[in-house]
């Protein structure tokens, strides 16, 4: 067994001494414990008791991750946002990521849940995401039912005919 090779990030516990709260590795932590390992390499870092800084160390732990889907990586980009409290471009830049490229993570991040499902799970690409979200946008303006009912079912059942059909961009 070569146990955890990249250390979790912990912070004391406030509440109770000598006890220590996950900031990130959570994953790693679990599979320590289904490896039945009695002990993880930790970093212990007091620094991060303000949940700004939690979530940005978390935000950074995800962007190391592999094979994010582009939902979590609009997620991971509105984190560093927030945390930072950076435009998107300057979120782009800190992952690596074009002005479009950020803009489109940002429009992913907000888009409805249809969108974001079929997104994460492969079936539409983020380029077609974007473009439903300008659809769904144009829904909504046309919507007069309550809190959008009509343009998330309007917008549900594209995203259903794009995935099942396989729709290129053009037909979109």
């Amino acid at each position: 067994r070569s146990g955890v090779r990249e250390p979790i990030i912990v912070t004391p516990h406030g509440a109770d001494p000598g006890r220590f709260q996950i900031v990130a590795g959570e994953r790693r932590w679990r599979a320590a414990q289904l490896a039945g390992l009695a002990e993880v390499p930790c970093i212990i870092d007091a620094k991060l008791v303000d949940r700004k800084d939690k979530l940005l160390a978390q935000a950074e732990e995800n962007l190391h991750r592999e094979n994010l889907n582009p939902v979590e990586v609009a997620a991971v980009l509105v984190q560093l946002m927030e945390a930072r409290g950076i435009d998107v471009r300057e979120a782009g830049e800190l992952m690596g990521k074009s002005y479009r490229q950020a803009k489109r993570l940002q429009q992913i991040h907000a888009a409805p849940p249809p969108i974001k499902k079929a997104l994460a799970s492969g079936k539409i690409d983020a380029r077609a995401a974007t473009e439903l979200v300008r659809i769904h946008a144009a829904f909504t303006r046309e919507d007069e039912s309550a809190e959008g009912a009509a343009a998330l079912r309007r917008i549900a059942s594209l995203v259903e005919k794009v995935s099942a059909g396989g729709w290129s961009l053009r037909k979109l």
